[in-house]
């Protein structure tokens, strides 16, 4: 055989390789979208469910263990990186589901591995509508106040200001 054919032979097995790969993402995305459909069925148009990722744990200083998402987080999208949340909302048409994932920072990559893009988190969960968190604290959003506040209202729609005349408003009630 001459190199010509072998690079040939390479070249179509990888492509073949590539092809049944994208495939196999497409079905997965498809699995996934129908699974968040018979969620959102059984909450109901008034309903709305939030699932964050599960934490990272550590070990020792600097050490942690293998990260494990949680197991309805996954269900529902198919990714497994940390500081994930997903938002189901049932009843509203315009954003029937959002995705936030952890904003993308080369510094932190370059020690803890990358992280998904948009595109990529889009690819692998069928989510169309994709957010990134922003990190406020320096220990973490995760489980936080400010950061089921600032999901919340970006699922909902309501601004900062709104929220801060309410909570004006139910303290001049006090």
């Amino acid at each position: 055989m001459t190199r010509q054919t072998i690079r040939r032979a390479i070249l179509t097995f990888a492509l073949v390789i590539v092809a049944a790969v994208s495939a196999r993402g497409g079905e997965l995305s498809d699995d996934l979208k129908a699974r968040r459909a018979r969620v959102m069925d059984a909450l109901g148009a008034d309903a709305m469910l939030i699932v964050w990722s599960a934490p990272r744990q550590r070990y020792s200083l600097d050490i942690d263990y293998e990260y494990r998402q949680d197991s309805n987080l996954y269900y529902l999208t198919g990714i497994a990186q940390d500081d994930t949340i997903v938002v189901l909302m049932p009843g509203n048409e315009a954003r029937r589901e959002i995705l936030f994932v952890k904003d993308k920072s080369p510094a932190r990559e370059h020690w803890t591995g990358p992280l998904l893009t948009h595109e990529e988190a889009a690819s692998r969960s069928g989510i169309g509508r994709q957010t990134w968190i922003s990190r406020s604290r320096p220990d973490g959003w995760a489980h936080s106040d400010s950061a089921f506040n600032a999901s919340a209202r970006a699922a909902s729609g309501t601004s900062l200001r709104a929220e801060k005349q309410t909570k004006e408003a139910a303290s001049a009630v006090r």
